[in-house]
């Protein structure tokens, strides 16, 4: 790939279809197939079926469609993933059964799965002496297609590694992370986050009348002063605030709880990218805390095995905040690993799988006490 870098080995640590095309295709898949969604598997007559019935020829040779499930995936041609939202084209909307936000798609929401992406954008080679100017320009003119897409952008932030050229490997991994967090938190900031009116208001959530119809789409927010989060953060510290929002029962909700759960995800990631770039991130005396709010998120989505120590991850987190660790808080914590790994499931992915392309790991340093 051609890189800002002028260099060969400018790269995340997977190549960037080997992520991206298989949850694309499985997402499509538990879009049009529901319950008949088997992850991993190209269900090559079901899906020829799906576009029969939406009035759309295929098209495809049926061995191309399977060797874009292979191990590792042979790429697929962009005008034929072009057909996969040109299906929703045809029918409108996703069927009941999709399970990401936002609600409208948009018209190459899988194209740009597939083919997009902030690291994409930024490792495209670039005649500018310096470069650094028009990388911040691709950087803070990027708007992801969805909460999905930006998703992918902080996994592939965090798998981001090169060796010399113009602009250092920490300073472009950097430049990402910020803005994947910039963006987050644009979602979540109070009062003015674009996240509160795409999600179900309260009342819709009590079942109120017809009489409240006016107060129906009231956004709505968290109760930031009850979780004792200030209202004026900044956008560095969303990772720290989504973490905290397990502690709003009454927020967490229906539709809610799906959005807060990957941008939650997401922000962690990004923040690991961004603590990678620090020289001090394995200096006690550096970004200890940073440290323990990672490797929390990193044991709760990407952890091996079925339980998760919250005492060791989770509990000392949260106590960081200053605020007791309840039953309810840890209720919610186990809801967002469960559905991750739900959702990872129906992608044909892993926490395991992702933990390994994206090179994750702990960041906490280890401190040792001397004897005598």
């Amino acid at each position: 790939m051609p890189a800002v870098a002028d260099l060969s080995t400018a790269f995340p640590s997977f190549r960037l279809h080997e992520l991206r095309q298989p949850l694309a295709l499985n997402h499509f898949k538990k879009s049009v197939l529901g319950a008949r969604h088997r992850p991993g598997n190209p269900q090559t007559r079901e899906v020829a079926k799906v576009f029969s019935l939406a009035g759309m020829e295929w098209r495809l040779d049926p061995r191309t469609w399977r060797q874009w499930f292979n191990d590792p995936p042979r790429k697929a041609r962009p005008d034929a993933v072009a057909k996969l939202d040109g299906h929703f084209d045809r029918t409108a909307e996703l069927s009941p059964s999709a399970m990401m936000p936002p609600r409208v798609l948009g018209p190459t929401f899988y194209f740009d799965l597939i083919e997009g992406g902030l690291i994409d954008k930024l490792l495209r080679r670039t005649n500018a002496k310096p470069p650094i100017k028009t990388l911040l320009y691709r950087v803070y003119e990027y708007k992801p297609t969805s909460s999905l897409h930006l998703h992918l952008d902080a996994l592939e932030c965090a798998a981001l590694q090169y060796e010399g050229g113009e602009v250092p490997c920490n300073e472009l991994k950097a430049m990402a992370a910020k803005r994947i967090l910039e963006l987050i938190y644009e979602r979540w900031r109070p009062g003015e986050g674009s996240i509160y009116k795409e999600l179900s208001s309260s009342l819709e959530l009590e079942l109120i009348s017809d009489g409240f119809q006016v107060r129906m789409k009231d956004a709505p927010s968290p109760d930031w002063m009850e979780i004792g989060v200030s209202e004026d953060f900044a956008s560095s510290d969303i990772h720290k605030v989504l973490f905290m929002l397990a502690a709003d029962t009454g927020f967490l909700r229906a539709d809610r709880i799906d959005a807060w759960i990957l941008d939650f995800a997401s922000a962690g990631v990004a923040a690991y990218a961004l603590a990678q770039t620090n020289s001090r991130a394995g200096d006690p005396f550096g970004l200890r805390p940073e440290c323990r709010y990672w490797d929390a998120i990193r044991a709760l989505f990407f952890g091996d095995g079925d339980k998760i120590d919250f005492d060791e991850y989770l509990e000392r987190s949260f106590l960081l905040k200053g605020r007791n660790f309840m039953q309810d808080v840890e209720i919610n914590l186990i809801v967002a690993r469960e559905r991750y790994r739900e959702w990872l499931r129906d992608w044909g992915l892993s926490g395991q799988m992702i933990s390994e392309l994206a090179l994750f790991q702990p960041l906490s340093p280890l401190i040792f006490v001397g004897g005598r």
